[in-house]
Parts: C-alpha cells; sequence; structure tokens
C-alpha cells in the first residue's frame, strides 16, 4: 500500500495496519528518546579500532557501544593490549610493570566474574602504584547485561577519588568506605558496591566476586 503526500511516498507492509502491530508515539516521546536514537546511529556506524590482539572478553558488539565514551585522548587511536590474565600470569604487579613500559595513556580495564558477566572501567590514565588516589572525571564505570546492554557511569563530580593503585590492590571510585571497583593482587577476588565517585550500582552478578579474566588496553602505539 502507497501513499502521496507533499510529493514524498509512504510505503506499508501488509499488516500495518493491523492493531497488534501498531505503537504510537507523541512528539514529547520521539524528543525523549532522540538522544537514544541517535547514540544507536552512531554505534552502528562508529569504525572499529585496530586491535593488537584478539579480545578474550570483549566482543565487537561491546566495543562498539563502549567507543562513544571514550576520553578524548583516546579517540581515532588504535587498541594495544597492556595486559592479560590469560598472556601475562595473574599479577596486579606485572600489570604494573607493563602499564609503566607502555606509557601514559587511557586504560578500558576489563573484568569478567564467574557467571560470565563482562564490566570495568574506563580510566583517563595508566594504571599504577600511588600513595593517593589520581585520574579525571573522564574516567567512568561500564557494565553489560546478559543482552549486551551497556550502563555507562560516568563521574558524579561528589569527590575525586577516580584510581588508587596499591601493592596488595587496585580500586577506581571510593566514597563512604565503598568502592565502585576493587581488584586483589591475584586478580582473583573483587569487588563492586555503589560509591560516590561514579553514583555506581554494583557492577558484577553479587557484590563480591571472583574473576575469572581481567585484560587492560591501551590506546596509542606504546611498548607493552
Amino acid at each position: 500500500m502507497h501513499f502521496q503526500f507533499q510529493n514524498q511516498e509512504l510505503s506499508f507492509c501488509e499488516d500495518h495496519f493491523k492493531p497488534d502491530s501498531w505503537e504510537v508515539y507523541s512528539l514529547s516521546d520521539l524528543h525523549k528518546y532522540r538522544h537514544v536514537i541517535s547514540l544507536m546511529e552512531v554505534e552502528e556506524n562508529l569504525p572499529l579500532p585496530a586491535m593488537s590482539d584478539d579480545s578474550l572478553l570483549l566482543t565487537n558488539n561491546h566495543l562498539r557501544k563502549l567507543l562513544i565514551h571514550l576520553p578524548s585522548q583516546a579517540i581515532g587511536h588504535d587498541m594495544q593490549l597492556v595486559y592479560s590474565t590469560f598472556c601475562h600470569g595473574i599479577s596486579l604487579r606485572t600489570m604494573y610493570r607493563k602499564m609503566l613500559a607502555f606509557g601514559d595513556t587511557p586504560v578500558l580495564l576489563v573484568v569478567r566474574d564467574d557467571c560470565n558477566k563482562v564490566f570495568g572501567a574506563m580510566a583517563s590514565s595508566y594504571l599504577r602504584l600511588s600513595a593517593k588516589f589520581y585520574g579525571t572525571g573522564e574516567s567512568c564505570l561500564f557494565t553489560f547485561d546478559e543482552d549486551d546492554k551497556l550502563e555507562v557511569f560516568p563521574w558524579t563530580g561528589l569527590n575525586s577519588y577516580f584510581i588508587k593503585g596499591n601493592t596488595d590492590s587496585i580500586v577506581i571510585g571510593s566514597g563512604d568506605g565503598h568502592f565502585g571497583l576493587w581488584l586483589d593482587e591475584d586478580f582473583l577476588h573483587g569487588s563492586s558496591f555503589n560509591c560516590e565517585t561514579y553514583g555506581n550500582r554494583p557492577l558484577a552478578t553479587t557484590e563480591d566476586f571472583l574473576c575469572t579474566g581481567v585484560e587492560a588496553w591501551g590506546f596509542g602505539r606504546g611498548n607493552p
């Protein structure tokens, strides 16, 4: 079925006028969801960056959704695998060492728990040992649900507890004694709670979880 309206042709499928196929949106609905629709269009058209290695945690669908949340320093750069528990052993110290050799870069930290849930952090600078918290408001936390829908938790502005590297753990986000993401030195145990820095809900399947994989990706052409 076709209609002509102001020299534009409108086409309808055969079951278009069946009641159970109707879905009505008001102008306010379209305005409300315009940002979501535009993000979907951007995600579909963004070219994926070149990657130095295959990721064992991220799918192309994951990556395409994450790209629009990269810090400005990372946009347009290739992705380099700096550290992986699958390639470099299970050690926070090894990750710090490889980060130092790679150089200062934003870092995409990806974690998988024992229920195969994928989540992590976009850090504005490389992960390192530190006496105090560091980083900028371009950092964020993220998590994917079972349908690969991405939820991102940007900086709330309530504090500046972005990242802290200890000898026995790494912390991303804090406040009132709770960490947004905490991983131990062996990348075996982790936890994720609501924290003031990012206003996140727990990222993993449970607040305390077991890790089954960790990857850290840098941007640019360092020497991992």
